[in-house]
């Protein structure tokens, strides 16, 4: 009673064991083909065609059609693969180390190999990439580029690239994602979690590049550069916030990314600025530029440079090579007010007083003479030509006016006690004068009396 049951069991399934050679094949024509008891050591083939022409070893196919082709080639190649789902590596001839799982997947595969593949109709067409890892129903449905084109991806996700023709060494994960790209796909990263060519994450290994979101690019090209770029933010980009509080990323010697307050005149550590807690460039009218200084001052401090830390107003280009070491050059002159010259290093000694010293010899009036006629200009005053080549020290030559007014000064004093003596003199002369004719007129009278 129970030997019909154990014939038709084994009408269906059938094992053979040859030495040491063992292969495994239930179902209809799997394993039909083999060709001599070594061939297919070790195989298994489960479901209709499963394994059909297999002459290699160590095969595991589980589905109707699969590793159908596997081994026709023979040498030895086309072993170790698993394939499990109707059609998995249906065409596989020399392709070893696969794993294939889901209905077509890896359909095409002729003689890639080290591939593992999830999905229905995953690297459907695929027939010479080596060492991809895929999952998702029909991701990379579309690659079959030649050997070497289509080699070490990594592709997470349902549907994902479906019209990449060549891809090698992408790392694609997300849902359709790159479903809109055709033609090869290159040494690309990208995640998202739909399809778009924009994805949340993008980045081109061969270049370096990494994007967020599509707005912010690290890409270290240029030297100098931090390689941080955004892409819809540029200088040309208008004003959204007037802030002046305002912040903005920089870095520091270190290279390390930090928050700087919003500054005037430069950037990260600049030589000369207005900082927005100080004081603001705040508007221009009338192309008038107003700075609020926010009841502060500032202090323009040189003493880190002897040679510069100077400032310059106007637009001659000859500026700063000749117009010496003076820390303001205003080109065009200055309309001011009110000017207030400090005495250098606030040293009494460099105002003229010393002309009233007991110790002072004040030049004689012929000698001034003489100079004067000599050098065409006072003593102790730089000529014309002097001042036409090195310019006037306004507190310098306030000094040596007021030292030519002094001595003129003196000189007036002395003149006017000289006059004042001689004016004495004159009074006496006068009185004498008087008296001599009072003196005549009596003996005048006396002598015509008689």
């Amino acid at each position: 009673m129970r030997t019909m049951p154990l014939i038709a069991l084994f009408a269906i399934c059938s094992a053979s064991v040859s030495g040491q050679q063992t292969h495994t094949y239930y179902g209809v024509a799997a394993g039909a083909n083999i060709g001599t008891p070594l061939d297919g050591n070790n195989s298994s083939g489960f479901g209709y065609g499963a394994l059909n022409n297999n002459t290699t070893v160590a095969n595991t196919a589980f589905g109707a059609f699969s590793l159908f082709n596997t081994g026709t080639h023979g040498g030895g190649s086309g072993s170790y693969n698993a394939a499990f789902g109707t059609y998995a590596l249906y065409n596989n001839t020399t392709g070893r180390y696969n794993c294939a799982f889901g209905d077509q997947a890896l359909l095409g595969n002729l003689t890639g190999y080290s591939n593992v593949v999830v999905g229905r109709r995953a690297m459907e067409s695929n027939k010479y990439g080596n060492g991809n890892i895929i999952m998702g129903y029909g991701t990379l449905v579309g690659i079959d580029g030649p050997e070497g084109s289509c080699d070490g991806n990594v592709a997470i996700g349902d549907g994902l690239g479906q019209w990449i023709s060549q891809a090698s060494g992408n790392v694609l994960i997300g849902n359709k994602v790159a479903t809109g790209l055709s033609g090869p796909l290159n040494n690309r990263l990208m995640i998202d979690n739909w399809g778009t060519n924009n994805p949340l994450l993008y980045g081109e290994f061969d270049n370096d590049l990494f994007r967020i979101n599509g707005n912010t690019q690290i890409n270290a090209v240029s030297a100098n550069t931090s390689g941080l770029r955004f892409m819809d933010l540029n200088a040309n980009t208008p004003n959204i916030q007037n802030n002046t509080n305002g912040k903005f990323l920089t870095v520091n010697a270190n290279g390390d990314v930090i928050l700087e307050k919003i500054v005037t005149g430069g950037v990260g550590g600049p030589d000369t600025s207005i900082y927005l807690n100080d004081g603001a460039i705040t508007n221009t009218v009338n192309h008038i530029r107003n700075v609020d200084m926010k009841d502060n001052n500032i202090w323009f401090n040189t003493r880190s440079s002897e040679r510069n830390g100077r400032i310059y107003i106007g637009s001659d280009a000859i500026f700063p090579t000749e117009t010496g070491n003076y820390r303001l050059y205003v080109e065009g002159g200055v309309l001011t007010e009110r000017v207030k010259v400090a005495l250098r290093n606030g040293n009494p000694n460099n105002w003229a007083d010393y002309v009233f010293g007991d110790n002072y010899t004040l030049m004689p009036l012929d000698e001034v003479d003489a100079f004067i006629r000599k050098h065409k200009h006072l003593p102790n005053i730089p000529s014309a030509t002097d001042l036409a080549n090195n310019g006037l020290d306004l507190g310098e030559m306030q000094a040596k006016q007021m030292e030519k007014i002094e001595e003129l000064t003196l000189h007036l004093i002395n003149q006017n006690k000289t006059i004042e003596i001689q004016s004495r003199q004159l009074q006496s002369q006068q009185t004498e004068l008087a008296a001599l004719k009072e003196q005549m007129e009596q003996l005048i009278k006396q002598s015509a009396k008689q």
